[in-house]
């Protein structure tokens, strides 16, 4: 590994300004995820319910996502990501209000929806925009480092503030921290040309004969869902309480993000097809394995095997995806990935609100595990 290609970097100032802007929002971001499904759990929604909550969402997230990038394209894309942040922030304080009025549950799906039309396109649009091709390896290693790195004690302490405090002390703490992640955003002009952008585009992206293997690669993102929303739920009412929870992920993190520079460099110097495949049957191991991690030392090397899989499989994956999207149009092409994750992530969730409305909580964790194994086959398509 070429340590000097690491700290060589010569980043459009967009790009630093992604960096600074991730940072922040990162760090806010990582002290509450993994306790928002466990949250919701702990105001008397039902695991099948937590299921619909999601399909929900990401199913709202499909028909809006266009008009985020219709945004994005008139008015920029540092001011769409800017945008977002404050109905992050709405959503956050939606869910501190839910213990009074569990009715808000629905706004909260609005919110967050909303959040994310102006986040993701924007996010993925300057990634491969402003970003060097012949450092993408390295750029995305950096920004795996920023968005996991930062975290790594953001679940620690999130479960620390959790438990101290309540969730509400902690939703309002992170939502400081999101409104000044906007501050680096704010410091130059939008250098991203403006564009026209039709609703209808995205979805011939998609359906577009030459895109099927993206397609078909992307509609593997349902096992994230499992990971981000079912695997927190299964780890707390096995050891029970969030701040030990929040320690074994930060452990996790700190494990992928010191191998995420290895494997951003390894993008640059061989095929990332081949670096994807020789990743993903640790990562389907790791779903495999998650079932008997019922002691606090499975636990933390279960959770670990998979987030190091998972660095190795999302960082050439996205080193692919960044490349055609630059090619292909950054924004429209960003889009449409959101569209595709969505649908995917949107499917998942109904089948595993069915899963767990009509069997017993354990066999269906281990049903939902292998499903994620399974769609986890799909990156290869890559």
């Amino acid at each position: 590994m070429s340590f000097h290609s690491l700290f060589s970097l010569h980043t459009k100032t967009e790009l630093k300004h992604l960096y600074e802007f991730s940072t922040i929002f990162s760090f806010a971001f990582s002290l509450i995820i993994i306790f928002e499904p466990i949250f919701l759990y702990q105001q008397g929604f039902p695991l099948w319910f937590i299921g619909v909550y999601y399909g929900l969402h990401y199913l709202l997230y499909i028909l809006l996502l266009p008009f985020g990038g219709k945004f994005a394209a008139r008015f920029g894309l540092d001011r769409s990501l800017v945008v977002s942040l404050p109905f992050f922030v709405l959503y956050i304080l939606t869910l501190a209000a839910i213990p009074q009025v569990r009715m808000l549950v629905w706004v909260g799906i609005l919110f967050l929806t909303l959040h994310k039309i102006f986040y993701w396109p924007a996010f993925h649009a300057m990634m491969a925009e402003f970003g060097d091709g012949k450092n993408r390896g390295t750029e995305l290693s950096w920004m795996s480092f920023i968005r996991y790195g930062v975290g790594v004690l953001g679940p620690f302490i999130g479960g620390a503030i959790a438990e101290m405090f309540g969730f509400p002390v902690l939703f309002i703490f992170a939502s400081v921290l999101v409104l000044a992640s906007a501050v680096p955003l704010l410091r130059t002009p939008d250098e991203y040309r403006r564009s026209s952008f039709s609703y209808r585009e995205p979805w011939k992206v998609i359906t577009a004969p030459r895109y099927r293997n993206i397609t078909l690669t992307m509609l593997g993102w349902g096992e994230n869902l499992i990971d981000m929303v079912y695997w927190p739920l299964f780890l707390f009412l096995v050891l029970g309480g969030t701040e030990k929870l929040g320690i074994y992920f930060s452990i996790a993190l700190a494990v992928m993000t010191g191998v995420g520079f290895f494997i951003g460099d390894f993008t640059e110097r061989y095929s990332r097809q081949r670096i994807v495949r020789a990743y993903l049957p640790f990562m389907i191991l790791g779903y495999l394995f998650r079932p008997l991690a019922l002691g606090h030392a499975r636990v933390v090397l279960t959770d670990t095997l998979s987030r190091v899989a998972f660095a190795g499989v999302m960082i050439p994956m996205m080193y692919e995806l960044y490349g055609v999207s630059k090619r292909g149009g950054s924004l429209m092409f960003g889009v449409s990935l959101e569209i595709l994750i969505a649908i995917a992530k949107a499917i998942t969730a109904f089948m595993l609100a069915l899963l767990f409305f009509l069997v017993a909580p354990y066999p269906a964790f281990i049903v939902a595990f292998i499903l994620a194994a399974a769609l986890s086959l799909l990156y290869a398509k890559i």
